[in-house]
């Protein structure tokens, strides 16, 4: 893409006022971002399934089931939610198999709900075999893919955003006081549903004076994301063409992932971009970080043929080289303020490392 001179020059003059505005600032952590676990699916379904259901003792009974149930738009009589219900986690859809896990399961003697749970992650799941569970209880079911991003649904399923849950219950909610015979539980549900915004907004949240610059400057604001997209864009290019061009070397796929944050909402934020190499068996991260530095994670898959402790010995520090589960390690390169060209050097000695020991 090219830009006239005076499209040039009103990018320039964004980029220097955006200089001179005041920082808002982080926004203040909560009680599920301080223990870092915030943004997994597995505690955030176990913490949803909790406030669901009504036998717990956190005094809401049926409420936030029936504010889910009505921003999903479930037709009206499908679910009763005065029967008693259960509630389950992580349950499969074939026993025999033990696979297919459904994230959440509620249900009673006359209908049941399937709701899968997204955060960080697409919505890529056998949703077929989901449907399958649900019909073969031969009640009255509904399918509900509840998200962070905007997704569109399967056949059958029902589309919730996180964004619309959480307005919808703050508003059922709405002067309800911690005194109010709901004790901690409505302050901990507040937490909840403030730490799981703060993955839909991607940690930040615009004050008065952002939001007022951003309207008037929305068509440059527009070009320049734009730009800045291409830019990361052509990265990812770069650097899968330059791998590919090496002997032995096969990169399977490449892409560009949406914001890393760091616990809290603050600290640091990243866009990393992902490199998957058949050969050598890893995964490669870059991370481009807001102050033009960068920063390597490298994932060597299980296959490769090096044992933890030669990996440690050419990592040495200040990388850290953890065990992680689905991979031989994790190889984390703590130095986040590397050039861009230093960057591309570590990586290739990288590359190099686990071919010499995985040879094709």
């Amino acid at each position: 893409m090219k830009f006239d001179s005076d499209e040039f020059v009103r990018l320039t003059t964004l980029l220097e006022s955006l200089k001179h505005l005041k920082n808002s600032g982080p926004r203040e952590e909560n009680l599920f971002q301080i223990g870092g676990r915030g943004h997994y699916e597995n505690p955030t379904t176990q913490l949803l399934e909790f406030f669901l259901d009504a036998s717990r003792g956190h005094g809401f009974g049926s409420t936030i089931l029936d504010v889910l149930l009505e921003t999903a738009h479930i037709e009206p009589g499908v679910i009763d939610t005065k029967l008693n219900y259960w509630t389950a986690h992580e349950v499969v859809t074939d026993e025999a198999q033990r696979k297919d896990r459904m994230d959440l399961i509620i249900g009673s003697e006359s209908w049941v709900i399937v709701i899968e749970n997204k955060i960080r992650h697409e919505a890529i799941n056998d949703f077929g075999a989901y449907a399958r569970f649900g019909q073969g209880k031969h009640k009255k079911f509904a399918l509900i893919l509840l998200s962070v991003r905007k997704e569109v649904p399967p056949q059958g399923w029902n589309s919730l955003n996180w964004s619309d849950l959480i307005n919808a219950v703050r508003t059922r909610l709405k002067g309800t006081s911690i005194d109010a015979g709901h004790g901690k539980w409505l302050l901990f549900l507040r937490e909840f549903l403030d730490n799981v915004e703060n993955e839909c907004s991607g940690g930040c949240k615009l004050d008065q004076e952002l939001f007022d610059f951003s309207v008037k400057n929305s068509k440059a604001l527009f070009q320049a994301q734009e730009v800045f997209q291409n830019f990361l864009n052509e990265i990812r290019i770069r650097w899968a063409s330059s791998f590919q061009s090496l002997e032995n070397v096969v990169v399977q796929e490449s892409k560009i992932e949406r914001i890393w944050q760091g616990n809290g909402g603050g600290g640091w934020r990243c866009i990393p971009i992902r490199f998957f190499l058949e050969q050598p068996a890893m995964e490669i991260v870059l991370k481009v970080f807001p102050s033009g530095k960068f920063g390597i994670n490298l994932y060597p898959k299980s296959m490769v043929g090096v044992t933890l402790e030669q990996i440690k010995i050419h990592f040495i520090e200040p990388c850290r080289v953890e065990q992680e589960k689905g991979y031989l390690a994790c190889i984390v390169a703590d130095r986040d303020d590397l050039s861009f060209d230093v960057a591309y050097e570590n990586v290739l000695s990288a590359i190099e490392f686990f071919q010499r020991r995985n040879p094709a």
